[in-house]
């Protein structure tokens, strides 16, 4: 009698100790099962993240690289503008020495034809002085 008395009292032990085993179980799959679940969101909340962080990287990138051709543009401007000047500059400065060498080949030549016209009347003025010369010794010696 004793014995069947212990072998209820162990069967109900063992079914006790089995019912906390199973609840322990089942506690620890729904752990396991919240733990999987909390992990996957912690994923996607950080695909998510880095997607915002990518976009936000990608919208500087291209603000940078908007300012960057703004500015290049600008430069690029700038130095057309100055190109231009510079070669108008040029182009006077070309005008300038083109009518500077005119006026002095015109000096130059009315230096020349002046030149020419002094040796002339030299020529014509040592002429008439001869000739006069002549006249007064011809009327010297006669």
């Amino acid at each position: 009698k004793q014995l069947k008395a212990r072998e209820a009292e162990l069967t109900k032990k063992e079914k006790g100790m089995y019912e906390v085993f199973t609840s322990l179980e089942k506690k620890r799959c729904e752990w396991e099962q919240w733990r999987h679940q909390k992990e996957l969101e912690w994923h996607r909340e950080l695909r998510n993240k880095e997607a915002a962080m990518m976009r936000i990287v990608e919208e500087r990138v291209c603000t940078i690289e908007k300012e960057r051709l703004s500015s290049m543009e600008a430069s690029k401007s700038e130095y057309q503008k100055l190109e231009a000047r510079l070669r108008k500059a040029l182009i006077e400065v070309e005008a300038k020495e083109r009518q500077l060498k005119d006026i002095e080949l015109g000096h130059q030549n009315e230096r020349k034809r002046k030149l020419a016209e002094i040796e002339l009347r030299e020529k014509l003025m040592k002429q008439e002085l001869k000739h006069t010369l002549e006249i007064e010794r011809a009327k010297v010696n006669a």
